[in-house]
C-alpha cells in the first residue's frame, strides 16, 4: 500500500513522462515546432530536478531515466539544454560513463 502511494504521489514522474511521451510523439510529426519540443523537454529537466530535491533518487525515476536515457540525451543535446546531461550524470551514477561521454562531446 505505501508503495502504491509513493507513485501515485510522485505527480513529478508523472509529468516527465507524459513530456516525454509527447516530444517522443512530436519528432515523428512532419511539421513539428521545435519551441513546443524545447518547452516539453525543459518539462522534463525541471520534473526530474523536483523529484532529486523532493524525493532524493527515487527508484521508479531511475528506472524510467535508464530506460530511455540515450532518447533524453538526444533530446537534451539537440535542444541545446545544456544542463540536462550534466544533471543526469549527477543524478544516475548506473549511467554516468554514457553521459560523461556525451559532456565531453558537447564540451569541443
Amino acid at each position: 500500500m505505501e508503495k502504491i502511494k509513493l507513485i501515485k504521489n510522485n505527480e513529478y514522474l508523472r509529468i516527465v513522462r507524459f513530456s516525454f511521451y509527447e516530444c517522443m510523439e512530436k519528432l515523428n510529426e512532419e511539421n513539428y515546432s521545435s519551441k513546443e519540443l524545447k518547452e516539453l523537454t525543459s518539462s522534463i529537466l525541471i520534473n526530474l530536478k523536483l523529484i532529486h530535491n523532493k524525493l532524493g533518487y527515487d527508484k521508479n525515476t531511475l528506472k524510467f531515466i535508464d530506460t530511455f536515457q540515450k532518447e533524453i540525451v538526444e533530446l537534451f543535446i539537440m535542444l541545446e539544454i545544456n544542463d540536462g546531461v550534466k544533471f543526469l550524470y549527477n543524478f544516475d551514477d548506473k549511467n554516468k560513463s554514457y553521459y560523461e561521454k556525451h559532456l565531453l562531446i558537447n564540451e569541443n
